[in-house]
């Protein structure tokens, strides 16, 4: 029967009752029909304000689904939806997400609250991601917009200040030069102290994989900051511990920049930078080093070098200092791709960073190129792949040998010989004492004819595919494969008219390395919320491989310095043949739960099992779990009616990481080359034992309890999160020097431990938003103290005898010396004076303090002057902005840290050795019995480690300033946004330090290569 034989006959009976049902039946067809059918949403996306602006770059997503789209410049989108039904997710950074129903609308506008906090950010968490509100241990977040544009070859150096807890010292100004990452304080002796780095989800090789001939090589400089999305620092255990065996020092997690469902857009940046060298010391002219000369050998009854007798005729010729450094330049080009559809997203970039060293001949290049692109094949399957390749050069001589840095051959050198000689070929050596074989050398000779260069290709990358086995993102399995190779060229080339080449006469040296390393990763995520309940479960298996091959090859003995490091056989002796291959593996299991009832009560539970073949046979696998509670206080009841607490959240975690930093094969005993004399002193080439095999050797544990509490007020707009936290390190990797009839030097051995208590402070506030003004403020602080707390020693005695020698009980990083105890005077008694054994005191010399008061100097009297450490860092930044200016203003600094100015003691040492600097024109005489210096004298009781050379390193730095202007949109044509600016770094430092920089060298300060002032202008334009 057809349907209109149904209806005929339905009518034809009267059947009203049947005819309606049919009619209904009809109805929810169609309708079910509809429902299924996509189509286009459409909308405008803008700020709470009044009246509102648009929001550029808000994300639009249909809830359930990876459909998505951004706000374009005007803050409209257009998203077509599954159905009717859907439901739309939007966000914005800094402001609260919504949820909206589309319920059959093709329009939808709407406006988001600001949220200071922005507790429904998503942050990385390593193996995953989880909105800030439900985190539960401690993790901290640096965003784009302050890594952008900045004129630093690495973004490790742009983290400074900006984390509370998070300590970065930068090695040295050198261009290209790397920093040194605490987080939370020293965990090691022996192994590395450097956080793990991922990048894309694949763990860096962060060691530098070069011979340090010439200026090494940063290994992060490799990445562009224009690249960086967000950088995640996980600093607890509970949130470490997913790396198990690498999680004990803190893990960076570093997001590249991902493309995303818009229209496809350019974007362009360029900045140009000045560096201006600042100049610590005043250096001794030629008249003034004659005199200091000319006392110094009086006073110790030698007699006196020619060139020290006529003080009076003495002419000053060079100023050395100023003939190495100059007024450099830094340029840093970027251009980015960027866009996609509902199916796939792309990101491509490339860069171009070239800085200047201060010092003459010094450089640093840079070229960059990197890829992104995800797809989705079908609502069950997706695949991705992010590439970066990169190009990185280092030149020049720089402070390369630390013995024979560039600013030390300048600070010796005599003003009064001039850089040329009467037949115009550079002045060979400086003509003072110190000046012998390969010291003294003209330091601008040696800048403008060293030739050193490091070279460094590398490639990273990693492809991953997604199953969504229910179509949602409920049950997913992940596999990825990331690679990380790196191929470095060390070349050297000292001619054989240089001092510094005078043991050669003449060398040159080339190295090579190829490192490689890959990373297979598989895991999988089950996600679901039922009713007041939201559960994430992941399970995991890890493998890893690390290989490194190492070729080097060096002669000496040059008669022709044309083809340098070109041809190395033209030198006639061989000083360098070596090559190395070295490997490691690690194969991991991973697991991690995370619960929340009601969006009140959360819970996390970590685990990772490591095994590495690093460690001895018995120690192979470690097992790293943790656990972290959370209670969000301000989601109770009770808490509804108080208005002012926006958010209030305690946490509390535990758990145990572990460091496997240390090189390969320390557990099965290493052979030293070495060349033994047999017959009549004939060397004969062969191996010995050096380190004796430790079948137990293991990994230092690190247990970390933490507490915290996060408070957010007045609707976010002021934000505290306070941790305490106490780290314990078991099982420290120590030397231990074994006796010569062992047949071994020494043994790696877990012996040690060492502990770690801090507190961190965190506030971020925004004082004032409205229509036109915004000012935005961040605090942060934190302190920490490391003591060793068990070595092989009983407690009160120390490892050694340095200078930071190691006391059981007592603070790591402690300072050991003498105390001053003025000058000895003409009419003292000086056989009532504490001297050194065998060397009599005499008037005009520096007093010790005689802590054994048996009139007796030795390093019984030595005691603790200082500690490298800071008492507390901080950080404090200022953002402003009204209409289109916007100003940042970023102080940082320590307090209560002491420096070792190595530099100074070599500048005062008053024997005539070499050039001193203008303090020791007080110096005592019988004339100037008041004088803040000893006497000067070739051979002197002066010179011992003392307080005179440690300083007070405490800091307070202008480090970026910054002025930028949008340009106006209705001033364009064609082109989105141009935004303009200049700013200003390291501007002013306010210190009682009296070296180069006090944030430089961990603390120890020894002819170091300078950070300098920086003026940039740059423009970023977006088509």
């Amino acid at each position: 029967m057809t349907m209109k034989q149904k209806l005929t006959d339905c009518c034809e009976r009267g059947s009203l009752k049947g005819f309606f049902a049919l009619i209904c039946f009809l109805l929810l067809s169609v309708s079910g029909i509809q429902a299924q059918v996509a189509y286009e949403v459409t909308g405008v996306v803008s700020d709470h304000n009044s009246p509102p602006s648009p929001l550029t770059g808000a994300s639009v997503v249909e809830k359930g689904t990876s459909r998505g789209v951004v706000t374009s410049s005007d803050g409209s989108y257009s998203i077509r939806v599954s159905s009717h039904d859907a439901v739309l997710i939007y966000s914005f950074f800094g402001c609260k997400s919504q949820e909206i129903a589309v319920a059959g609308r093709t329009q939808i506008n709407i406006s988001l609250q600001e949220d200071a906090i922005a507790l429904e950010e998503v942050v990385a968490i390593g193996y995953g991601s989880m909105k800030k509100s439900d985190l539960t241990g401690a993790v901290s977040s640096v965003k784009s917009d302050l890594l952008e544009n900045k004129p630093i070859a690495s973004f490790d150096n742009a983290l400074r200040g900006q984390i509370a807890g998070v300590q970065v010292r930068q090695n040295d100004g050198q261009p290209g030069g790397g920093a040194s990452i605490r987080i939370r304080g020293t965990t090691s002796i022996n192994g590395t102290n450097e956080p793990l780095y991922v990048i894309d989800g694949v763990p860096l090789i962060s060691e530098s994989v070069t011979d340090g001939q010439g200026l090494t090589i940063n290994p992060l400089s490799s990445l562009s900051t224009n690249d960086i999305e967000s950088i995640e620092v996980l600093k607890d255990a509970s949130a470490s511990a997913i790396y198990g065996a690498r999680g004990a020092n803190g893990v960076i997690l570093v997001t590249t920049k991902k493309g995303r469902s818009q229209q496809g857009t350019v974007r362009l940046s360029a900045t140009f930078s000045l560096q201006s060298p600042e100049q610590a010391y005043t250096m001794l002219n030629g008249q003034q080093l004659a005199q200091l000369g000319k006392e110094a050998y009086e006073n110790s009854s030698m007699s006196v070098p020619a060139y020290f007798q006529a003080p009076e005729s003495v002419v000053t010729r060079t100023n050395w200092m100023d003939e190495i450094f100059r007024t450099a330049l830094t340029q840093n080009y970027q251009v980015n791709f960027s866009g996609g559809s509902e199916k796939v997203n792309y990101n491509f970039s490339a860069g171009y960073f070239d800085q200047e060293g201060i010092l003459i001949k010094t450089d640093f290049t840079r070229y960059t190129f990197r890829g992104q692109i995800d797809a989705d094949v079908n609502r069950y399957i997706s695949f991705g792949s992010t590439m970066g390749y990169s190009q990185v050069q280092t030149e020049g001589y720089g402070n390369a040998n630390s013995g024979l840095a560039l600013i030390a051959m300048a600070q010796d050198m005599n003003p009064a010989l001039p850089v040329f000689d009467e037949n115009g070929e550079y002045t060979f050596r400086n003509n003072l004492s110190s000046s012998t074989g390969v010291n003294g050398g003209n330091p601008v000779a040696t800048a403008q004819k060293a030739d050193m260069q490091n070279r460094q290709n590398r490639f990273t990358g990693n492809l991953f595919a997604d199953v969504k086995f229910l179509g949602d993102d409920r049950l997913v399995f992940k596999t990825s494969f990331g690679v990380d190779d790196i191929f470095s060229n060390d070349r050297l080339f000292l001619p054989s008219d240089l001092a510094v080449s005078a043991d050669g006469p003449g060398k040159g040296n080339v190295s090579t390395f190829t490192t490689k390393t890959w990373v297979w990763e598989n895991t999988l995520t089950y996600k679901n919320v039922w009713g007041k309940h939201s559960l994430s479960a992941m399970i995991g298996q890890t493998a890893q491989k690390f290989t490194q091959s190492i070729a080097r090859l060096g002669t000496k003995n040059f008669e022709d310095n044309r083809l340098g490091y070109h041809d190395l056989s033209i030198g006639k002796d061989v000083a360098i043949t070596s090559t190395t291959d070295s490997e490691w593996a690690m194969l991991s299991y991973i697991s991690r739960i995370h619960y929340s009832y009601d969006d009140r009560y959360l819970f996390t539970f970590t685990g990772r099992v490591d095994g590495s073949s690093k460690f001895g046979k018995n120690h192979k696998y470690g097992f790293f779990p943790s656990g972290a509670v959370a209670w969000r206080i301000s989601e109770e009841k009770f808490m509804k009616d108080v208005k002012p607490i926006s958010n209030l959240k305690l946490r509390l975690s535990y758990g145990v990481v572990g460091n496997a930093g240390i090189a390969p094969y320390q557990s099965q005993g290493n052979l030293i080359s070495v060349s033994p004399p047999f017959g009549p002193g004939v060397p004969n080439g062969g191996m010995a034992p050096m380190t004796l095999p430790n079948a137990d050797l293991a990994w230092e544990s690190t247990s970390q309890f933490d507490a915290g509490i996060d408070i957010g007020l007045f609707d976010n707009r002021l934000n505290l999160t306070a941790d305490y936290y106490r780290k314990y390190t078991t099982d420290l990797l120590y030397n231990v020097d074994l006796p010569m009839y062992s047949g071994y030097m020494y043994s790696l051995r877990n012996l040690g431990d060492l502990s770690n208590t801090g507190f961190e402070f965190s506030l971020i506030a925004v004082p004032v938003t409205t229509r036109n003004f915004e000012w935005t403020s961040t605090l942060n602080f934190d302190t920490n103290v490391t003591r060793i707390e068990k070595l092989n020693i009983a407690e009160g005695e120390s490892a050694g005898t340095g200078v930071t020698r190691m006391v059981v009980g007592d603070k790591l990083n402690n300072i050991w010396g003498y105390k001053t105890n003025g000058i000895a005077q003409l009419d003292e008694d000086l056989t009532q004076v504490a001297q050194f054994p065998n060397r009599p005191m005499v008037a005009g010399e520096q007093k010790y303090q005689d802590i054994k008061k048996d009139g007796i100097i030795d390093l019984d009297d030595q005691v603790i002057l200082g500690n490298l450490a800071p008492k507390f860092t901080f950080g404090f930044n200022n953002s402003f902005t009204y209409k289109n200016f916007n100003m940042n203003i970023f102080l940082e600094g320590t307090y209560g840290n002491d420096i070792i100015n190595y530099t100074r003691k070599s500048l005062e040492s008053m024997d005539g050795a070499r050039n001193n600097i203008t303090t020791v024109l007080d110096r005592w005489t019988p004339e100037n019995p008041n004088a803040k210096m000893p006497r000067a004298d070739v051979v002197s009781n002066s010179t011992a480690f003392s307080d005179r050379w440690v300083e007070d390193g405490s800091y307070l730095r202008i480090r970026d300033l910054t002025l930028g202007y949008t340009i106006p949109r209705k001033l364009l044509r064609g082109i989105a946004s141009i935004n303009v600016f200049v700013s200003f770094e390291n501007l002013y430092t306010f210190t009682k330090y009296t070296g180069y920089d006090p944030s430089i060298g961990g603390g120890v300060d020894q002819n170091l290569y300078p950070t300098s002032r920086k003026y940039s202008l740059g423009v970023s334009m977006t088509f």
